[in-house]
Order: structure tokens, then C-alpha cells, then sequence
């Protein structure tokens, strides 16, 4: 894949452990000549308004390359930006920021956030299409959970996450069917 020319990033700050990517981001894409974005969230759901807009702005331009969206944040991150992208020609790069980061392990995505960046800007580097679900409609990627996966997804505190890791998931679970 050649370079892209722009690059919008998504950083979602509540996903995750802290670390320097504004730093890392600067440090890689600076140097080439990308023309890049940043825009950070503030609230649940704002992931998916924002690529969303960019959807939208680039079927108006209606460019020959309509340019890659990329998340840092985690499956919950990246599953909204998907559902946004959904049957649009915006492709999708995932930054690895979360706790499980399931969808990016999937695509052997490195884990290791300058990496991940650098396979972004790797000339070998292409774009996979990928199959997506609809329930009820919604878009999903992975799979779907229901009874104690899904309570365990959903009743796992950012507190546990951040102490646990991916253990924060199974001590949950534990805990719900105690």
C-alpha cells in the first residue's frame, strides 16, 4: 500500500493505560510528509460521530483516495469506528489502546503502539476488507455475547481495567456468578 496522503487519528483517551501518543505520532508521521489529524474524545459515542463526518466529507470531495481513518483506543473504540465506516471506502487502521484489544490481536496488528504506527506507514502494509454483522440492523466485528460474556464486558469497571488488565473481564465474571 503506498503511503496515504492524509491520516485522520482518533484517540480515545479513556481506553486503556496511559501513554505518550501524541508523542509517538509526531515523532513517526512528521517525518513523511502524511498530512495528519488529531481529534480526541470527550464522551461515549463521540468515536462514531466524528468518523462519521469524515465518511460524509469524503464522499462530497469524492477523492480518489478518500484517505485512512485510524483509532487508538480499544475493541469498544474500534467497533464505532467501524460501525461509521460501514459500506463506505474509508479504510479503517487500528491503534492498539485498550485492555483486550481482541480485534487488533485478530489482524496481528502489533501491540506495541510506534509499531503499530510504523505498519501504517509501511509500504508492504495493505488494506484487508473484512466481514462485518448486522443485528437488529447495528453493524458489530468479532462476535456477539450474550448472558455472562456480555455481563462481563459490560459490568467491568475502567478501575478494574486499569488494576487488572484483561483480568479485570474473568474477575468479573467470577464475581457474577458468585
Amino acid at each position: 500500500m503506498p503511503l496515504p496522503a492524509q491520516i485522520h487519528i482518533i484517540i480515545n483517551p479513556a481506553a486503556g493505560s496511559p501513554e505518550p501518543i501524541l508523542t509517538y505520532l509526531n515523532q513517526l508521521l512528521s517525518p513523511t510528509g502524511v498530512d495528519w489529524k488529531v481529534t480526541v474524545t470527550r464522551q461515549p459515542g463521540e468515536v462514531y460521530s466524528i468518523a462519521r463526518q469524515m465518511v460524509e466529507q469524503a464522499s462530497l470531495v469524492e477523492q480518489a483516495s478518500p484517505g485512512v481513518l485510524a483509532i487508538y483506543g480499544g475493541d469498544g473504540s474500534v467497533m464505532e469506528a467501524a460501525s461509521a465506516l460501514h459500506g463506505s471506502a474509508v479504510p479503517l487502521a487500528i491503534l492498539p489502546g485498550g485492555t483486550a484489544n481482541v480485534m487488533a490481536k485478530e489482524l496481528e496488528i502489533p501491540m506495541d503502539t510506534p509499531e503499530a504506527i510504523r505498519v501504517l506507514l509501511c509500504s508492504e502494509a495493505h488494506i484487508k476488507k473484512i466481514d462485518m454483522g448486522l443485528v437488529n440492523g447495528d453493524p458489530f466485528l468479532i462476535r456477539v455475547n450474550l448472558g455472562i460474556l456480555a455481563d462481563m464486558i459490560t459490568e467491568t469497571s475502567d478501575e478494574m481495567k486499569d488494576r487488572w488488565g484483561q483480568w479485570a473481564y474473568g474477575i468479573t465474571a467470577v464475581h457474577h456468578e458468585s
